[in-house]
């Protein structure tokens, strides 16, 4: 089902906290190149890695890759005013819908609206708890930490979601006035989770911030 992933994706916009002024149109340099390339790659189907945008002015993004065998299964690209936008999408294994999956990547980016990586993340705990009962919510995995270009938070938690146990990982990375979200969510029917070390690793693995120096010419080319 993916209401959970819908609601969590709600959540971060509506309860989130805003630190973008009025002038906050002249932040972000890159949108207009930023916007075309992420319009290419949702067209493209997904091939090549996706720079979400953290802190522009600084050169600073986090770049996601699906593993071997996802496609993209949905995308969504809000406008949400001048130069302020929400793009969100989701991958699933080969062979997989996106109503039916053992496993699913979400990316969502959060342009020009300044919101905060540590209230966000608490915000999608508590749409977790609100959608399946905080009793079924076991103690999660948080941790917060403040750089001088951005603000990461990282969760793992784990919940019973309609008689399935599933595994939440999130990463969040803020700038000052973009977001970049990272998630994967595991779904299992047994009381253990037998793959879930390996999908981790290779989850994190594929969730990196990167500067503009770490970036192919190709890549250099979306930013500039």
């Amino acid at each position: 089902m993916r209401f959970l992933t819908i609601l969590l994706s709600l959540s971060i916009f509506l309860n989130s906290e805003s630190l973008f002024a009025d002038d906050s149109r002249e932040q972000s340099p890159s949108f207009n190149n930023l916007m075309s390339e992420f319009s290419n790659l949702m067209e493209d189907g997904y091939r090549a890695g996706l720079l979400l945008p953290v802190n522009v002015p600084k050169g600073v993004f986090l770049k996601v890759t699906t593993p071997a065998g996802f496609t993209l299964g949905s995308s969504q690209n809000q406008n949400m005013g001048p130069e302020q936008r929400m793009i969100m999408s989701e991958f699933i294994p080969l062979g997989e819908s996106i109503d039916n999956w053992m496993r699913i990547i979400t990316t969502q980016s959060f342009i020009g609206l300044g919101n905060k990586a540590g209230p966000l993340m608490e915000n999608i705990l508590q749409g977790i708890k609100d959608a399946v009962g905080e009793i079924n919510v076991d103690d999660p995995e948080f941790y917060l930490v403040t750089q001088n270009d951005y603000t990461e938070s990282s969760m793992k938690v784990t919940y019973s979601n309609r008689g399935m146990k599933e595994m939440l990982i999130v990463k969040i990375f803020s700038g000052p006035y973009d977001t970049a979200v990272a998630q994967m969510t595991y779904r299992y029917k047994s009381a253990v989770f037998n793959d879930a070390d390996k999908f981790e690793k290779e989850f994190l693995e594929n969730v990196k911030l990167v500067t503009e120096g770490d970036l192919s010419a190709e890549e250099k080319a979306m930013v500039q």
